[in-house]
This record gives structure tokens, C-alpha cells and sequence, in this order.
């Protein structure tokens, strides 16, 4: 997983040097993109709105489709995005509650499962049971790989 500076936010519609991908979501603030050697891209979205924010974890395909999301975020809970650390080809950890690191891990081909498991703060953007799930979430267990 390699980060990346190829897309930017514009009015809430997603651009990909500097030319419109079609794919218009609702967010203030685009914190940080990652390409993986599948040539799927992660991405990162805040509603910069620091004492109840709510994170949006993207996962487009390389023709900027959406295969994926995930929103992350509690009511009346601030959060931050930090620490965001590549732990192999297609995992990341990260920190968003100040006490709780979490990781992100991409399954290129999709999974197939009835119900996603997730944590209580986290939810998928849209609700697909019998569907390819590709993202998983997860609390962070273990060290980081420092390189």
C-alpha cells in the first residue's frame, strides 16, 4: 500500500488529477489516499467538524467505481485521524478515537457474507446483505512494523 496525492475534493465531487471521476460524496475534507498493488485505491474523507466527526473510508477500483465503504464515527465523540501506517499490501492501521487504534484491511477479490461484522461506531455506507464485501475493520492488535 503506497500513499498517493492523485485525487482531490472539489464541492463534494472527486477528482482524479484534476479530472471529474463522477463520484460525488459527502465530505469536507479528503486526509489521505493509498494505492494498492491491485490497483485498487483507499481513501480517507473527515466532515471537518472536530467535536463529532465521522470518518468515511472509500474503496474505489481503478476506473474510480465505489466497491466499498465504510463510515466510522460516534455521536457526540470527537475524533481525529492519525497515525496512519501501511502494515503490508493491503492493511493499514490508523488512530481516530484517541484510546482505540484500528485497522483496515482490503480483500481485493471481495467476500462473500450475509452480515458484516463491525465495530458499534462503524457502519457500511450502504447496506448490502448476500453482497462482496471488501473492507474489513477491526481494533488494532499487536505492534507496528516500523520500517
Amino acid at each position: 500500500m503506497t500513499p498517493v496525492a492523485v485525487f482531490s475534493l472539489q464541492s463534494g465531487h472527486l477528482r482524479h488529477d484534476g479530472r471529474e471521476t463522477g463520484l460525488r460524496v459527502s465530505a469536507a475534507l479528503l486526509e489521505a489516499q493509498f494505492r494498492l498493488p491491485s490497483g485498487l485505491f483507499l481513501l480517507f474523507l473527515t466532515d471537518d467538524c472536530p467535536y463529532e466527526e465521522r470518518l468515511q473510508i472509500l474503496l474505489l477500483d481503478a476506473r474510480f467505481q465505489l466497491l466499498d465503504g465504510l463510515s466510522v464515527g460516534w455521536i457526540y465523540t470527537p475524533g481525529i485521524l492519525s497515525g496512519l501506517e501501511p502494515l503490508g499490501p493491503h492493511a493499514l492501521r490508523f488512530d481516530f478515537f484517541t484510546d482505540r487504534p484500528l485497522r483496515v484491511s482490503v480483500h481485493p477479490e471481495g467476500r462473500f457474507r450475509l452480515f458484516r461484522r463491525l465495530p458499534f461506531f462503524a457502519r457500511p455506507l450502504a447496506r448490502r446483505p448476500f453482497a462482496r464485501h471488501y473492507l474489513e475493520l477491526q481494533a488494532f492488535e499487536g505492534r507496528a512494523s516500523f520500517k
